[in-house]
């Protein structure tokens, strides 16, 4: 993995084989990006595998996850388990991936969605095929899936003004363990 000196100029996503580093301009830029991540684990219910965020990590890796999230990896997980782990995992990168830029992206509308659709899909198709042992269709079937649902919940007016209130909340406290970070969605979201 290259490791990059400027603190905010990108994010590092652990997830299966791969490391995806995403590149960005400045740190509230970051924020918008980490939000849109932290609404995609929202969306798909794992909030429970995260076990901080922290945008001032030294590398790069801001969302810190359980080892469960990584189980798929253990040997001692049976190899059905392991393979819809991965799968999820799978799923959960493209979604990250999608809300990330698309919270980033929402203001200035500099990338058309199909730019951003065709980048995503290049970095994770490679880890769909080679982690979860995939066939290109069934790849691209999971991907759109994924795509479209994320796409769909993003437009709303009011997940994009809760990623914009988490963004700045990411950026004053700097760090928030789970606790927190569950306490903040469910007052946002009650508001």
């Amino acid at each position: 993995s290259s490791h990059c000196h400027h603190s905010h100029s990108c994010c590092i996503i652990r997830l299966n084989l791969g490391v995806i580093t995403m590149k960005y301009r400045n740190e509230e830029d970051k924020c918008n990006g980490l939000a849109g991540m932290l609404i995609a684990l929202m969306l798909f219910d794992e909030f429970e595998n995260i076990i901080e965020i922290d945008i001032d990590d030294d590398n790069n890796e801001y969302i810190h996850f359980t080892p469960e999230f990584f189980a798929w990896q253990s040997q001692l997980v049976p190899p059905k388990q392991a393979w819809e782990i991965a799968l999820r995992n799978f799923q959960l990168t493209t979604a990250m991936m999608m809300a990330n830029l698309i919270c980033r992206y929402s203001k200035s509308k500099k990338a058309t969605y199909s730019d951003v659709r065709k980048a995503i899909f290049k970095t994770v198709a490679e880890e769909g095929k080679s982690a979860c042992q995939l066939e290109e269709d069934e790849v691209n079937s999971i991907f759109m899936r994924t795509f479209d649902f994320v796409n769909d919940r993003m437009q709303n007016k009011r997940v994009l003004a809760l990623a914009k209130s988490i963004s700045v909340e990411i950026s004053n406290r700097r760090f928030m363990g789970d606790d927190e970070l569950k306490e903040l969605f469910a007052s946002l979201q009650n508001q």
